[in-house]
């Protein structure tokens, strides 16, 4: 059922969570995706600020 109408199984069965679960937009954004998801949650912290950090300080320098 969440196949048919594309919505999570966490949505569908306790409505917590997003309906629709994130969805890379190409390749690079899919092993991104894996990789991070695969990630300990202490270390997917760690990375996720990473990231933002250098997001941020590269639109600063725009």
């Amino acid at each position: 059922m969440s196949q048919e109408f594309n919505v999570s199984l966490d949505w569908l069965t306790s409505g917590t969570e997003d309906a629709v679960p994130a969805r890379a937009v190409n390749e690079q954004e899919a092993l991104l995706l894996m990789a991070f998801r695969s990630l300990p949650p202490d270390e997917a912290e760690t990375h996720l600020k990473l990231m933002l950090q250098h997001a941020n300080k590269d639109r600063l320098d725009q």
